[in-house]
Order: structure tokens, then C-alpha cells, then sequence
């Protein structure tokens, strides 16, 4: 398409219609203009090529109204008696070039698979990590718990002897204030 500024402002398509004025081939053109477009009909006859653009938005159709449009187009219609009367085979769609498109679908789906496989595995490794820490907490905390009762409990014995050496050797009357000493009367 020659008129590039037309084509940001309007879907335009390639119309491939059959004798029977049935749509055959319906392709997109989008910002790169050249391109190749293949077809193998299945019906024998005269079939009708149509470039049809229509507005984006109102605006742009109402600027764009009545406008013509230049186009270029070269083709090759090749068929069983034309194979030998090429004059630039350079110009032939190939197979390759049809099948570039599935090839990149292809890749694209096995990537999406192996980033699907990939999530799997992830998530089934950390819900063994996830279970396996909480294991973990849970055998630290009752350590920590067996800890403190076992320092308590040895606080209080040591408490208790520390007790009962001050009152044996009276050790506590001589730094207890004399309002402490008394033993109180009953």
C-alpha cells in the first residue's frame, strides 16, 4: 500500500472470493506492507480479489471518505501447466514461508508447557519445604519450651538451697535491717 498514513487509521483486509462469491481467504494488513499471500483454491473458476478498508472510528471515516487508495500488487498463479514458466523463482512462496507462522506457534506452545511444568514442580517443592519447616518450628519450640522449664525449675532449687544455707548459718540476721529480724509474736 502506497498511502501509509491511511492504513494506522483503517482495518483493511484482502478479500479472496470464489465464483461462487464466497470468502475464501480473508488476511489482515497490518503496519508491514509487503508480504506474501498464499492460496490453492478448491474450486476451479474465475476468483475476485478485493482490498476493503474500513474506519477505525467515526472520525477517521469521515476524514477518510471518498479518498482513493494506492495499491501494488504483483502476482504469481501458478498451476499444473505454469510450473516450468517462472521468470524470477526467487519471487515463489515457499513452504518454509508457509509454515514459518506454525513454527513459531509450535514454539511458543512448548515454551508455554515447560513454564507450566516449570510452576508444577516449583509448587510441589515448596509445599514439601512448607511442610517440612513447620516441622521444624514446631520441634524448635518444644526444645525452647523443655528449656525454659528446665531453667525454672532449676532457679527454684537453687533458690531454695540458697534459702535454707542463709538461714542455717544465720547469715541473714546480721545484714537484715533490726525491724526485719524480729520474728513476729502470736
Amino acid at each position: 500500500m502506497q498511502d501509509k498514513e491511511v492504513l494506522s487509521g483503517a482495518e483493511c483486509k484482502i478479500l479472496v472470493k470464489s465464483p461462487a462469491a464466497e470468502v475464501v481467504k480473508d488476511h489482515a494488513l497490518v503496519d508491514s506492507h509487503d508480504g506474501v499471500l498464499a492460496l490453492i483454491p478448491k474450486s476451479e473458476g474465475a476468483h475476485s480479489i478485493c482490498v476493503h478498508c474500513a474506519a477505525k472510528d467515526r472520525l477517521a471515516s469521515w476524514v477518510g471518505a471518498g479518498r482513493k487508495l494506492r495499491w501494488s500488487i504483483a502476482f504469481d498463479v501458478l498451476g499444473a501447466s505454469s510450473l516450468g514458466l517462472l521468470s524470477d523463482p526467487k519471487n515463489v512462496a515457499h513452504l518454509s514461508d508457509l509454515k514459518g507462522a506454525q513454527a513459531q506457534v509450535d514454539l511458543l506452545l512448548e515454551r508455554i508447557n515447560a513454564i507450566s511444568t516449570e510452576n508444577d514442580y516449583e509448587k510441589a517443592f515448596e509445599a514439601k519445604f512448607v511442610k517440612a519447616s513447620e516441622a521444624v518450628n514446631m520441634d524448635v519450640a518444644a526444645f525452647k519450651f523443655l528449656q525454659i522449664i528446665l531453667i525454672t525449675g532449676v532457679t527454684a532449687f537453687q533458690i531454695h538451697n540458697l534459702a535454707k544455707f542463709l538461714q542455717r548459718n544465720k547469715f541473714l540476721e546480721c545484714c537484715l535491717p533490726i525491724a526485719m529480724r524480729m520474728k513476729p509474736v502470736i
